[in-house]
Formats: C-alpha cells, structure tokens, sequence
C-alpha cells in the first residue's frame, strides 16, 4: 500500500463545481491559470484553501497533473518537446464530453497512451472505447447537507442548462421545446443565458443566478426539474437538482438509472409525449412530488454520495501512481 501522504496536483481550472468537490480529497491543487480564459468562478463555488492559482508551472515539480480537455494534452507534448517535462509525471485525463467522431477517438487514444481516465458515467466509457490499462467510471458525489432541502411552491418547471440554445445536441434543447409547447410554455424556466434565434416565449424563460446560494434557493423552490439532456455524461445540474430532491422527469441517456428509479424517485422519458405527461402528472399531484423528493434525497445519500466519492478519488489516484 502506498503509504498516504499530501501530494502536489497540476491542474488547469476549467469545471469550478467538479473541482469545488475534487479539492476535498485533500491533496494541494496548482491551477495553471491561462489568462483569464480558465477563472475561478467564485459565484459558483468557493475556492478552497488547498487550492492555488499559477501563472507558469514546472511541470516536473509535481507528483500528479490531471487534465480536462485535448488542448492540455497537447500542451503536456510541447513540454516534452522542447524539453521542459523531462520527468514522467502520472497524469489523469478527465473526460468531460462524448466523443463527435472516430476522427477524434483514434486522435484521443494516440494522445492519451499510457495515462489514467475517468469517466463520467459507464455511457460515456463504452462510446471513447479507450485502450488504456488503468480507467475508472467514478460519478459525481455531493455532500448532501450542502444542499437545501426542496420545498416547491413555484409552480412551473426547470432546467439548468448555461447554453441550452448554443449546444442543442447536448443539452435536448428539442426535446425542452416540444415539451414546453405540449405542457405550456409559461410554466418552462431554464438557469442559464440567452442563446440567437430564441423565440419569444424562450426569451421571458431564461433566469440567471447571481451566486451558488441562488441557484440553491431556486432548485428548491421549482415544482418539477426537467432534463431532457441528450449527450451529456451524468450531467452535473441534473445530479444537483436530484440531491435537492426537486421532483425530476429525466431522460434515459448517460447513466440516469444509477440514480432515478422509475416512477419512486423520479421518471424516466426519451420522448415529448410521455414528459409531457410525466410533467403534467406532477405538477397536479403534490402528494406525489413529496413523495419523490423524499425518496430522492434518500437514494442520494447513497448512491451520489461524497464521502464514495472522494474515496474512489483517492482509491484511483493511488493506482495511477504505483
């Protein structure tokens, strides 16, 4: 067993909640920052203590470098090019998105020899279809007394999606239309920015949240969360809204079964007619949505559970290390 001690992680900042909550592992955290293309955003997530902001890095000063998209990796290869990392730090790869092409799997699994990755969800493992030795499926974990407890009363239904408009093959932006426009477009609200073509009605939707204690107050008070997230692994404010115990319709993509149980704790839909008619269900039924909610909150503790976690964390980076 490797004997526990508190290491020295290169890191960019790039994803402010997954960071919020891998920081608590404990070990000491070095942001490369790039500008200002990659800050901290503190009105989502307080910085932790353990964690530090960098303008340039010797790479070889570090135990460990976790990198989060293709332009990290590549820069890892300029480094070793021109000589700058010399020594072979471990590095982990953290995939954040699904894959577009075969172009781009062949591209990642070339650039990606001989490192650990994680991925989000068992969906997204089996579509990158990597060779490496050493990959895990570690997904999101919350301290769930972090979170409010849902109390509802606002009767309409959420989304929290900062470019529904913009990446409509990730977020279901189709799907969150066809279903609003079947349940009544004045009942639809998404958390996010406004994206070109918007309709009309989208437009008098979009609320924004000026911090993290907002978007906590807002979860709790919507009647129902909608997720129509077509290509998006184990998506983050679904798992959010999930351990507030909003009452939720979710589709079937990326893993949500880990943590949805069909008509207990939640529903689970892939097509408008039948979220239209989940929705409707629940935005008459209050019985039903404490019941969800409740139910909800407890298989949260469990299954998206932080001290998991963060044990799988640790579990992971000590295989990547010996």
């Amino acid at each position: 067993m490797l004997k526990q001690r508190t290491l020295k992680i290169l890191d960019w900042s790039v994803h402010t909640p997954h960071q919020y909550e891998l920081a608590k592992i404990g070990h000491n955290f070095y942001y490369l920052k790039e500008g200002e293309r990659y800050p901290w955003r503190y009105f989502m997530r307080p910085k932790s203590s353990n964690c530090y902001f960098i303008i340039q890095a010797n790479p070889n000063d570090f135990d460990l470098i976790i990198a989060h998209n293709p332009g990290q990796v590549k820069q890892l290869k300029v480094w070793k090019m021109l000589g700058v990392l010399t020594k072979d730090v471990p590095l982990i790869y953290m995939f954040h998105f699904c894959p577009g092409n075969e172009e781009i799997k062949k591209s990642m699994a070339n650039d990606l020899q001989g490192y650990g990755l994680v991925f989000n969800s068992y969906d997204t493992q089996v579509e990158w279809n990597m060779p490496n030795r050493i990959q895990r499926v570690i997904i999101h974990g919350f301290d769930i007394d972090e979170w409010p407890v849902w109390k509802g009363g606002t009767n309409g239904v959420l989304n929290v999606a900062g470019a529904m408009g913009r990446r409509a093959n990730v977020t279901g932006y189709k799907l969150w239309t066809e279903v609003a426009e079947k349940v009544g477009t004045d009942k639809f609200y998404v958390i996010g920015s406004e994206w070109p073509n918007m309709k009309d009605w989208q437009k008098r939707r979009v609320r924004e949240t000026k911090d993290w204690e907002d978007l906590k107050n807002t979860l709790q008070s919507y009647d129902v969360y909608f997720s129509p997230t077509l290509n998006s692994p184990f998506p983050r404010a679904t798992s959010e809204a999930f351990v507030t115990g909003v009452p939720m319709v979710c589709t079937s993509y990326h893993n949500s079964n880990i943590y949805i149980q069909h008509g207990t704790n939640g529903y689970i839909c892939d097509d408008s007619e039948g979220c239209a008619f989940y929705i409707n269900e629940l935005l008459k039924n209050k019985e039903l949505r404490i019941k969800f909610s409740k139910n909800a909150r407890e298989t949260a503790s469990e299954v998206l559970s932080g001290k998991r976690y963060r044990r799988e964390w640790r579990n992971f980076i000590q295989e990547v290390l010996i």
